[in-house]
């Protein structure tokens, strides 16, 4: 079953946001519901304890196929059939080769099924263009395959192995974060919070030597480009100031305070004490408020593959109205924060941004909420 029945688990979320930072080595965190499920249908709680931090090719197997276990810390990540090796996984991408490993693993767990696994595939719009699941399931037994990945359009991962120039087996799936992730909705917005929190701090101070012409120079500031989204305002830009050796440094001071800002929510490079005051906007209209620290964002949303596309919006004295977009190109999604920046407080580096959040929204429906103002 694709999308599976989840239950409420809104205590157990406080309780864990509570206590992440006493979690001792012998405590696990699912990233998932559905993981969790998998975990105690094979009865692997245990075994994953004492699974090393990272990637575990092979390190279990179910019905005679080769399992492969992610964990980052004491989070298991993901749970799946042992589909691709570690060169295919860098290949492929992390999103589509636990998404693929994961479901193939799925279909033969004892879920109490209201449709047929055919069925479930054509109603999440998931479809072998050449192969079957059961020959998908022997690659787990054979890594000699050669395999490609793209995403159509922004809409559909097309992944397809080959052997001699030939096309073996070939999947599409939709670009869709519901899917891929193993979470509707609902449970993404009650997992969030513990999410960001069970980040680790990696700020370090930012350094840099750049190419030739990387950089365009503004009255003394340089610039690296990233690019822009929905519009020419809304760009992923930095800002660097270059230092006596030649080095450069992200720019963060009073006096160019957009800038800084665009700096300090795009990455952990710039040393600071500043928290997020979120108010998110909620699956059926329900809201919830909770703090964060802005490096444990920043280091979530990293994490997650997202870009960030920043704007100011309007400015009333010393305060910034700004829209931060962090687009998630394979799962289809994008987070949406509308900030609210007092620019006094970059002199000492810290305080509390206030922050409105619509959180994994599809991409296709955020150029229509850009372009009528709704975001």
């Amino acid at each position: 079953m694709m999308r599976f029945a989840y239950r409420q688990f809104a205590i157990l979320i406080l309780l864990l946001a509570a206590s992440f930072v006493s979690v001792n080595a012998q405590s696990l965190v699912y990233a998932s519901n559905q993981l969790e499920q998998m975990a105690k249908m094979m009865q692997m709680t245990d075994k994953l304890k004492k699974l090393p931090v990272g990637v575990s090719l092979r390190c279990d197997s179910y019905n005679g196929v080769p399992l492969t276990v992610i964990k980052k810390g004491n989070v298991v990540k993901h749970i799946g059939y042992s589909v691709f090796s570690i060169k295919q996984r860098e290949r492929v991408g992390e999103t589509r080769s636990n998404f693929i490993e994961r479901f193939l693993l799925s279909t033969d767990l004892p879920f109490n099924r209201e449709k047929t696994v055919e069925e479930e595939m054509m109603e999440e719009k998931i479809a072998f263009r050449s192969g079957n699941l059961s020959l998908l399931k022997s690659f787990a037994k054979d890594s000699s395959l050669s395999v490609d990945a793209s995403l159509v359009k922004e809409k559909l991962h097309d992944v397809k192995w080959m052997r001699e120039g030939k096309t073996v087996c070939e999947i599409g799936f939709p670009a869709n974060h519901e899917l891929l992730t193993g979470r509707n909705m609902l449970e993404n917005d009650n997992r969030l919070q513990m999410d960001i929190l069970l980040m680790a701090d990696s700020v370090v101070k930012g350094r840099y030597s750049f190419q030739k012409d990387a950089l365009k120079e503004h009255e003394e500031v340089f610039v690296l480009s990233g690019g822009s989204y929905l519009s020419d305002e809304l760009l992923a830009n930095r800002y660097f100031l270059k230092n006596a050796d030649g080095s450069f440094s992200p720019l963060c001071t009073p006096i160019a305070p957009r800038e800084s800002l665009a700096n300090l929510l795009s990455a952990n490079d710039i040393p600071n004490n500043f928290s997020l005051e979120i108010t998110l906007k909620q699956y059926n209209y329900r809201e919830a408020t909770f703090s964060v620290p802005l490096t444990k964002w920043v280091e979530y949303y990293k994490e997650q593959g997202c870009k960030p596309y920043f704007c100011v919006i309007g400015q009333e004295k010393s305060f910034l109205d700004c829209l931060l977009l962090l687009r998630n190109e394979d799962l289809g999604c994008c987070h949406v924060m509308r900030l609210r920046f007092d620019t006094d407080l970059l002199e000492k580096r810290k305080g509390k941004i206030t922050v409105r959040l619509n959180a994994f929204v599809p991409t296709s429906n955020i150029k229509d909420l850009y372009y009528e103002n709704k975001i």
